[in-house]
């Protein structure tokens, strides 16, 4: 039994006209495991938690991944989010590891990921970082926003400059000429560039506005989607059902129609073959460790690292 689950489920399959074959199967069954673990947690400390974005689309409408996808996000309100971080400061039982800003050296993400130290699975510009590089789960939090949807663009949009200003300096995931000039400025100030400070700031301001108060929520930061993309109502999740995923169940809020509807339009046609696959540039190799992958093909050196 690999990661709990049966011969049969690392079968190569073609699933809507896409073959997955046994490694995505392999970091699958890893996810899956860490999904197990982050949901044991929520329950026995009665936190609220999520599917959302492409996992949330993967429950309804293939009642597992996306066949050409190769993560899963949760979401949380903010204080229980803020009570998970709490928690997970206290110790994880090996291999988890709950990557944050303030956590792992070398890191700068708006959201925490639990990794499993003992795979490697991360975006191809963190290989060579002294930071968790385990295959990982993320958890966003959300927040509630005001209802006037100018008034919520014109937060974002300000508090979003400074995230890009963090994003820009410790990551290289940004290849435009304007970033990268922007990149050599931050890297080459005669002072290090304080990133984790500002990304405190940044978490304080977004818990300004109290969550069961808000009529609208949001997963501010996130970068991928647009304002309007992201502008959730919070009634969508006041409630959760379980809906089958692979060989488990999750959580999902109880309005995900109208959820998928704001991210997605009309989410359960499928994008046609060119604009699939795997949009994350990330380096897999479920039987390795990060630290032994990375040290062996990036020369990076974890002697003193934890995690």
């Amino acid at each position: 039994m690999y990661y709990h689950q049966s011969d049969d489920f690392f079968k190569e399959e073609v699933r809507c006209n896409w073959t997955i074959d046994t490694k995505l199967k392999k970091v699958w069954a890893v996810q899956l495991d860490l999904v197990k673990y982050f949901l044991n947690i929520c329950d026995e400390n009665n936190l609220k938690c999520f599917a959302i974005f492409g996992t949330l689309l993967g429950v309804v409408r293939h009642e597992g991944y996306i066949p050409w996808d190769d993560d899963i996000d949760f979401g949380m309100p903010r204080k229980d989010y803020d009570k998970f971080i709490s928690i997970c400061k206290k110790g994880l039982r090996e291999p988890y590891f709950l990557q944050t800003t303030v956590s792992d050296i070398d890191s700068y993400e708006i959201h925490s990921s639990l990794r499993n130290s003992n795979t490697t699975g991360n975006c191809d510009f963190n290989m060579y970082k002294r930071c968790n590089n385990g295959i990982a789960i993320d958890i966003v939090p959300l927040d509630g926003v005001d209802s006037d949807f100018n008034k919520y663009k014109a937060f974002r949009r300000k508090i979003k400059f400074w995230s890009t200003l963090c994003n820009t300096y410790v990551n290289d995931v940004n290849k435009t000429k304007r970033a990268a000039v922007l990149r050599f400025i931050l890297r080459h100030l005669p002072w290090d560039f304080p990133y984790k400070k500002y990304f405190l700031r940044n978490e304080a301001i977004l818990r300004s506005r109290d969550y069961d108060a808000s009529e609208k929520v949001s997963t501010v930061l996130i970068a991928d989607n647009t304002a309007e993309e992201l502008f959730w109502d919070r009634k969508d999740f006041d409630e959760i059902v379980y809906k089958k995923f692979e060989t488990i169940e999750l959580p999902i809020p109880a309005g995900y129609d109208n959820n998928l509807k704001t991210i997605y339009g009309n989410y359960m046609e499928f994008p046609p073959l060119e604009k699939r696959g795997n949009k994350h540039n990330i380096e897999y190799e479920p039987d390795i460790p990060y630290k032994e992958y990375c040290r062996q093909h990036y020369g990076v050196n974890y002697d003193d690292m934890k995690g």
